[in-house]
């Protein structure tokens, strides 16, 4: 479901003389694309902090410490290198080219440069090509590409998150064990 989100915008009377449904549409499919990228990283920081907490906690308590410190370590080496790369598709696309674009339709718009009502359309549906190119929403292939790539990265976050739960479930466990055991002998 996560791939066919397209936010719907409402647009006014007067600001639809300019942005027409189709530009509305193509806009939501690259907001859409963004929303993948963020909850992407979103994924991966959850992944991040809980495999840490694990492996702290397996530390903390030497519950298998050296078997959790080493999977710990490369889960955390492996979600780093995931993050890495989904921030530089979000930097690429949100900051570098969404901002050029929109820089672009202001210096065009600006001042005197607009004329007519067909000019002003003609500058916001270069905008809206622009926009579009720089979120490969027009680019199904290489889409495609990333989609998979995201799915396989949104999967491994999951699954890094439940193992980080269960070895940190396993190790508060041992830990009040432990406890209970030291308490016992200090009685007895």
């Amino acid at each position: 479901a996560l791939w066919h989100l397209e936010p719907r915008y409402p647009v006014s009377p007067l600001l639809s003389m300019v942005v027409t449904p189709a530009h509305v549409a193509r806009l939501a499919r690259s907001h859409g694309w963004l929303l993948t990228l963020h909850r992407t990283r979103a994924a991966l920081d959850v992944a991040w902090r809980d495999v840490r907490a694990a492996a702290r906690v397996g530390r903390l308590e030497r519950v298998a410490a050296k078997e959790v410190a080493s999977w710990g370590s490369g889960l955390l080496l492996m979600v780093s290198r995931m993050s890495a790369l989904v921030s530089a598709l979000q930097a690429c696309v949100g900051a570098r080219a969404i901002h050029g674009a929109w820089i672009r339709l202001l210096a065009r718009v600006g001042g005197d440069a607009i004329g007519s009502m067909e000019e002003l359309r003609a500058a916001h549906d270069d905008y809206t090509a622009d926009v579009e190119a720089a979120t490969l929403a027009g680019a199904p292939r290489v889409r495609q590409l990333l989609r998979g790539a995201l799915s396989a990265i949104l999967g491994f976050a999951a699954a890094a998150t439940a193992a980080a739960r269960m070895a940190d479930q396993e190790a508060t466990r041992h830990a009040a064990l432990q406890r209970l055991r030291r308490a016992v002998e200090a009685r007895a």
